[in-house]
Formats: structure tokens, sequence, C-alpha cells
């Protein structure tokens, strides 16, 4: 629900582009306006976005392995993020443009391990934000 709301902005930009688009077939109305339009919209909604999944990350595990209830998980989930905003930020940049190059190349087969190692990067983010144990090699 949290996302739908977060996409509205999106979708009235492209919501007024497609009646512009529409009510006027020789598109004299396609101009800057539209782009700029489309680009605010986009900003507003990962503006929304951003903290809504910040706020998701590390719920389900908190609420799993440390028995939680949802608000609090909630809560700790955005402590968790914000504290390692940096490092979760690259990791997001590095693992899309990694996994859209792999993906492109191996025409979708990289699916068979892009999966399970989002898995496997995703446990250990949690493992090194909430938990002191070491990582062991073994």
């Amino acid at each position: 629900m949290g996302v739908v709301i977060a996409l509205i902005p999106l979708f009235l930009a492209f919501g007024s582009l497609f009646l512009s688009i529409l009510f006027d077939n020789n598109m004299s109305n396609f101009n800057n306006f539209s782009i700029v339009a489309i680009l605010v919209g986009s900003l507003l909604s990962l503006l929304l976005i951003i903290p809504l999944m910040m706020t998701i990350w590390f719920a389900p595990p908190l609420i799993v392995l440390h028995d939680l209830d949802a608000i609090s998980a909630m809560k700790k989930s955005f402590q968790g993020f914000y504290a390692n905003m940096i490092p979760m930020l690259v990791y997001g940049l590095v693992s899309a443009i990694v996994l859209t190059i792999f993906v492109m190349v191996t025409l979708g087969l990289d699916i068979i391990v892009a999966v399970p190692l989002i898995i496997v990067t995703y446990y250990t983010s949690y493992r090194d934000v909430w938990t002191d144990q070491p990582l062991s090699a073994a």
C-alpha cells in the first residue's frame, strides 16, 4: 500500500502525458513541460519510496530472528539503514548495475546465480548491522 502511495506523483505525471497525447493528434503539446513533469514526478516518487524501503529492508529478519513486532522492527530497520546509508546505497547501485549487465549479456540465465547471491548479501548485511557474531570463513 505504501509503494502505491509513493508512486502517485509518477502516476500523475505519466497520466497527464498520456492525456495530452491522447487528445492532441499532432503532439504539439509534447514539449519540455511533459519531460519536466515526468522528471519531477519521478523525483517525488523516489523521495517517498526511499524511506519506505529503509523501513522494510531489515524488518523481516528482525521480526523472525529477534521476535520484534512489526512497528518496532520497522523503526529499527530505518535506524540500521540510516546508520549505514552510504554502504547500502553503494551496494544497491553496484548490484543493480552489475546484475543488469550480466542479465543482458547472459539473456536472463544469470538469474539462476543472481537470486541466491542477492539472498546471501542480504543476510550478510543483516548480520553485519544487527549481530556481533563474526562471519566464519568455513
